[in-house]
């Protein structure tokens, strides 16, 4: 066997229902920024590059839809997908339910892969999002009992990471090029 290839691009894929916040939190990671008015996404592919222990990634983060009116895109998102960031808001129960719905559309059409079963699922972060609008405490724990993926809470507007939340990690620094959308919105 000749040397392993590391890859150095990657694509996440932010998935959740209408509204949850999905580009309020990418708006947030990637530009520090947050928009109060509401914008529905059709699809739109933001971009980051990233020094992490002396290699350069590039992440692909692509903004879905939260209108499932076009089922060949989230499959197409799904099956292009190398990690998945699921998204429901802690003011709205159904986008829960959204979302244990696409987590299991994900292990679905990962397993059904057969290059997929070799390498295992891909990583699925689960984020209740809105927590600067409401506590999120009960919610939060069910989630934590409804999944076996890493999750948190966190609020858009004010950058806010709650109890296990992740912040923005320490390669900030080794940003490069951070692209805007180059989707439709």
């Amino acid at each position: 066997c000749g040397p392993v290839s590391v890859k150095n691009r990657y694509r996440i894929v932010v998935m959740g229902a209408a509204g949850v916040g999905k580009t309020c939190i990418i708006n947030r990671f990637l530009y520090e920024s947050f928009a109060a008015k509401y914008k529905a996404t059709v699809e739109e592919l933001h971009q980051g590059e990233y020094s992490v222990n002396g290699a350069t990634i590039v992440l692909d983060i692509l903004d879905t839809t939260g209108s499932y009116a076009f089922p060949a895109m989230r499959k197409l998102s799904i099956t292009n997908g190398d990690a998945f960031v699921l998204v429901y808001s802690l003011q709205d129960e159904e986008s829960f339910e959204e979302v244990k719905a696409l987590r299991q559309e994900i292990v679905d059409t990962k397993l059904a892969n057969t290059n997929e079963t070799s390498q295992g699922l891909p990583p699925i972060v689960i984020v209740g999002n809105k927590l600067d609008l409401k506590g999120g405490d009960d919610e939060e724990e069910e989630a934590r009992r409804a999944a076996p993926h890493p999750r948190m809470g966190t609020g858009s507007r004010r950058g806010r990471a709650g109890r296990g939340g992740v912040r923005h990690p320490d390669t900030r620094g080794g940003r490069a090029g951070r692209a805007g959308g180059t989707g439709r919105s």
